[in-house]
């Protein structure tokens, strides 16, 4: 019996910056594997988030003042070409969206495909108690299809909810993985997603999609907080005061592998 081979995101890595003095070397987050109706499959590769900083060794090696104004960034190495998520807080006529923007420098990715062993749903809170699996070699692979075409999303357990063995009442296993990408046909987003797992049936996917959003709409609901959103919704106000945040939620009908990578 031949091995099922997935992509290797323990031992991925993408490089950023070809063709820049500096370049910077993150982790594999996730990938999104896209097959259009009629089409190829395709891939699409996320970067660790990577905060603004200087690099003096690449510059004047002045050391003033290393990390910059708080925003973080991820790059994006897909079938159509090299993007950026730019994300933060911020105040500025012009915001940035958390869309991927086209990045000027070339990223190369690399992940091999290699073994893996499956895990079934009702096996993982016990592998991951008993120490079996450490939760950091735990990954997911999440399959599914809409109008654009099938998808699948190879992503690790960032964490995992199981219920207590003492007082255990039911069957179910929950992981969430965070960042990943969401794809919609068009346009790429940063997301966490959560597979909601009841006696090994996947009972509902949801992914919670990273948006530009005015900066009070993610505050409680309140008088002052009303008011607080009229007066920002003005000219010249309107546009000024934006954050990005997780709060647009799409749920998918999915089917959920757990696995590890084989030695």
């Amino acid at each position: 019996m031949s091995d099922i081979l997935f992509p290797n995101l323990l031992s991925g890595s993408n490089i950023s910056g070809i063709g820049n003095e500096n370049i910077w070397i993150t982790e594999i987050q996730c990938i999104l594997r896209f097959q259009p109706h009629g089409g190829k499959p395709q891939d699409a590769y996320l970067s660790h988030e990577c905060r603004g900083e200087n690099v003096p060794g690449a510059k004047d090696g002045n050391c003033a003042q290393i990390f910059l104004p708080p925003y973080e960034v991820m790059t994006l190495h897909t079938w159509e070409g090299d993007y950026a998520f730019y994300s933060g807080a911020y105040v500025q006529s012009q915001p940035k969206k958390p869309e991927p923007q086209l990045f000027d420098y070339k990223i190369n990715v690399r992940c091999p495909d290699s073994p893996v062993t499956l895990l079934e749903a009702e096996n993982v809170g016990a592998a991951l108690l008993n120490t079996s699996c450490a939760v950091r070699n735990l990954f997911m692979k999440l399959s599914w299809r809409d109008e654009a075409g099938s998808y699948e999303l190879f992503a690790p357990c960032r964490y995992v909810n199981i219920p207590n063995p003492d007082i255990k009442t039911s069957n179910y296993v929950q992981p969430i993985s965070g960042y990943v990408l969401y794809y919609d046909g068009k346009v790429f987003y940063t997301a966490y997603v959560v597979v909601v797992i009841i006696d090994q049936i996947v009972v509902k996917t949801e992914f919670n999609l990273r948006v530009s959003v005015n900066f009070f709409d993610t505050k409680p609901a309140g008088k002052m907080q009303s008011f607080l959103r009229w007066l920002s919704c003005l000219p010249p106000v309107k546009y000024h005061i934006m954050t990005h945040e997780f709060i647009k939620t799409i749920s998918v009908v999915s089917t959920c592998q757990f696995y590890t990578y084989k030695n």
